[in-house]
């Protein structure tokens, strides 16, 4: 691992202890402390992702479904602040005033004006950017679908291979 801090980072993991812990390209150990990466996300191998990203500005509405603190389902959609920055095949990365806790289960709304369908889904937290906007209230998240109509699914393939 260089001095400089450049590494390609094969898993990562935040403690609560302060420290972020993860396994270099070979498979070392690498702690970190939290205060290193405030505000930004840690490096990550770009190659792990196994569908193409599109990036997009799409509105979305979203309602929470499961918690894993066992905070109760929302009954309705939350309509505002909410905005996907970039969609692929198997999730997409959210901005929102809303706090999500990772693995949370969302039932998600969106339109793809493109085919003029709105898509409907289920998706789990995976990652979360928590220190990026702290003051400013915005949350960015990682999602991944979890559960979709094949119909949407069709839709969203569709969409994901007629963008450049």
């Amino acid at each position: 691992m260089a001095a400089s801090g450049s590494f390609l980072c094969t898993r990562m993991t935040w403690k609560r202890s302060g420290f972020i812990s993860g396994r270099d390209e070979d498979d070392a150990p690498i702690f970190y402390a939290r205060e290193k990466w405030a505000g930004m996300t840690p490096p990550f191998s770009a190659d792990k992702r196994v569908d193409r990203r599109v990036p997009v500005r799409i509105p979305v509405r979203f309602r929470l479904l499961k918690s894993p603190v066992g905070e109760a389902p929302e009954p309705a959609l939350h309509n505002g602040h909410n905005l996907m920055s970039d969609i692929s095949r198997g999730g997409f990365f959210l901005s929102t005033k809303h706090f999500l806790e990772v693995r949370s289960v969302i039932e998600v709304e969106f339109v793809l004006e493109l085919f003029r369908s709105v898509l409907k889904a289920e998706a789990g937290v995976v990652r979360s950017n928590n220190y990026n906007f702290p003051n400013h209230g915005k949350y960015e998240y990682g999602l991944r679908f979890t559960a979709m109509h094949p119909h949407f699914r069709e839709i969203l393939e569709k969409f994901v291979g007629t963008k450049p």
